[in-house]
């Protein structure tokens, strides 16, 4: 659960923010002690006495002071941007398309086409339920930000959608029974989740930190609670 993916989530940011090294290694492992210390943290508090999901707030945590480290120390850095831009023309596959598949592959970082092949391929063998959820989620949300914005370049491009999708099997099909209801709560999820990505993203950009999966945890909390 929590104590397993959050640490792993902060290793793979560490992996991608810096360059292989010795030290890149000693980070990780300094980084995934840390973010299973936060997760116990967050399971005592949030889970046990307030009975809420954790989510993947943890790693929001550690991965935002490890973006901090990766600013003061940019002679270690391999990718610093933090939230790279899909390109449109990757594998010549049409914006709302190959979005779609990078949104998949962002959740592990790795946002491109064949990643999100891969990931989607293993979710529709565990869970058509699942997958269909995701394709849900994701066209919900991108058309409300497209709307939004009024690009469809924009709006399915964005590398934050990947919210969408887990979002969206988040309440359609794990915390909530699958079923109309739910699918139509996980569609209503991912439609108000639109406008909190954009505002997360601008807001956490101002400090240099990517938003991560903020969005997703709030939404899903949110509903959760209620």
């Amino acid at each position: 659960g929590a104590y397993v993916f959050n640490p792993f989530l902060t290793g793979l940011l560490v992996g991608w923010l810096f360059k292989m090294t010795v030290l890149t290694v000693l980070l990780a492992v300094v980084a995934g002690v840390f973010a299973l210390v936060v997760t116990a943290f967050a399971v005592n508090v949030l889970s046990v006495r307030m009975k809420m999901p954790v989510l993947s707030l943890p790693f929001i945590i550690a991965g935002s002071i490890m973006c901090l480290v990766a600013a003061a120390h940019p002679e270690l850095t391999a990718v610093l941007s933090g939230h790279p831009a899909f390109e449109a023309e990757d594998a010549r596959l049409p914006v709302w398309l190959g979005g779609f598949f990078r949104a998949w592959g962002a959740i592990l970082f790795a946002p491109n086409v064949p990643a999100g092949v891969i990931l989607c391929a293993l979710a529709l063998c565990f869970s058509r339920i699942l997958f269909f959820l995701s394709v849900l989620g994701f066209y919900s949300g991108a058309l409300a930000r497209m709307f939004m914005t009024g690009s469809a370049y924009a709006a399915f491009g964005d590398v934050y959608n990947f919210n969408f999708i887990l979002i969206a099997m988040a309440v359609g099909g794990v915390f909530f029974r699958p079923s109309y209801r739910s699918y139509l709560m996980a569609v209503a999820a991912a439609v108000v989740s639109a406008p909190l990505t954009g505002a997360a993203a601008l807001l956490w950009s101002a400090h240099g930190i990517p938003a991560f999966s903020l969005p997703f945890n709030l939404a899903v909390i949110g509903i959760v609670c209620v």
